[in-house]
């Protein structure tokens, strides 16, 4: 339930219930004489005698609730109701010794007792009354801190995908600046068309995932091109195998989420000395879009095994902050063949 409805929905349930206590006077008139002109003059009756509550029950919800007891002033509201409390019995008190006297067939009743019963009941009907609009007013207070809370860790889920975007960007413009300059010393024309197909990956990188989606047919065509930029400083020993076997259609998804594994595998998977191979597929389960990035391990060093680095810290963090509850992710190493699996839950 949305916080800006909450009051709304409170004050039409509070003109609800002073409606029918105002209207249980009159009713109960004509259902015992079966007169409604005198249940219509009961009105007045029943206006005057919920007013004084009508008057503590608001005192309570529109001032000394939200400006004494929930802003640090717990006096205000003791010393408000208290002072209500005295006014209420004052009048209340007046109004019994100038009243009209019983008549002579009522029994005689201590007037003391009397006094003391009265009070009884209107002090223990404030204290209800008074909590009646403490009730309401801690269901309003609940829902706009509830809201609070999901608005400000929406903006820190915002920020932080800001920042891991922020640093993908420069992490895979290193990566693919150090492919480029490694094959400048092998084919300098090849190195130049490199350069065009860099600033056209750049271009989208930077300037078209803006947007928290971006089409899949975009982001496609996006690793293609990132996969044979990367593909051209391996040599005949390395097999390179891209399967995009689906229609992408009107799908969206969240930029530059698979080019993590992409990377990692290029990087991990690829010796130039001995036979590798990198395999990439995106398909559909069902409803479910699925990512699997194959690739061969090498003997490398302990820091730098598959499956560490600062890309793929970010890309669990990603699917955390805009999938939750709605991927899983594997990664194996088995028969020294490494495979990142990332399933995006019901994206169709």
């Amino acid at each position: 339930m949305r916080v800006n409805r909450i009051p709304l929905l409170t004050l039409s349930i509070q003109v609800v219930a002073w409606m029918l206590i105002v209207m249980t006077v009159p009713v109960y008139v004509y259902l015992m004489s079966n007169d409604m002109s005198a249940a219509l003059n009961s009105i007045s009756m029943g206006l005057r005698g919920i007013a004084p509550w009508f008057l503590i029950f608001y005192i309570n919800y529109l001032l000394l609730i939200p400006k004494g007891l929930f802003e640090d002033r717990k006096w205000l509201f003791y010393v408000g109701n208290l002072v209500l409390l005295a006014i209420h019995l004052y009048l209340n008190i007046t109004h019994m010794h100038h009243g009209r006297p019983p008549g002579p067939q009522m029994p005689p009743f201590n007037p003391n007792l009397i006094l003391g019963m009265s009070c009884t009941f209107v002090a223990t009907l404030q204290l209800l009354v008074t909590l009646l609009a403490l009730g309401f007013r801690f269901m309003i207070r609940y829902y706009r801190l509830k809201e609070k809370s999901a608005h400000q860790k929406q903006e820190a889920t915002e920020a932080e995908l800001q920042w891991l975007k922020s640093q993908l960007n420069p992490h895979f413009l290193f990566n693919t600046l150090n492919n480029i300059s490694s094959l400048t010393q092998i084919d300098a024309d090849k190195a130049q068309d490199s350069i065009g197909q860099l600033s056209e990956l750049l271009r989208y990188a930077m300037y078209e995932t803006a947007d928290e989606f971006v089409p899949l047919g975009r982001e496609m065509q996006f690793m293609r091109n990132y996969i044979d930029l990367m593909a051209l400083r391996c040599n005949e020993s390395t097999a390179i195998t891209v399967d995009f076997s689906m229609d992408p259609d009107s799908l969206m998804i969240a930029p530059l989420l698979f080019i993590c594994p992409i990377e990692n595998a290029f990087k991990h998977g690829v010796n130039a000395r001995m036979a590798s191979f990198v395999e990439v597929s995106l398909s559909m389960e069902g409803h479910d879009l699925l990512f699997v990035c194959r690739n061969s391990v090498n003997e490398h060093a302990e820091e730098d095994r598959a499956g560490h680095g600062i890309g793929l810290a970010n890309l669990q963090k990603r699917l955390d902050l805009i999938y939750p509850g709605r991927y899983s992710y594997l990664t194996k190493v088995e028969c020294n063949v490494y495979t990142c699996e990332i399933k995006i839950k019901g994206i169709c």
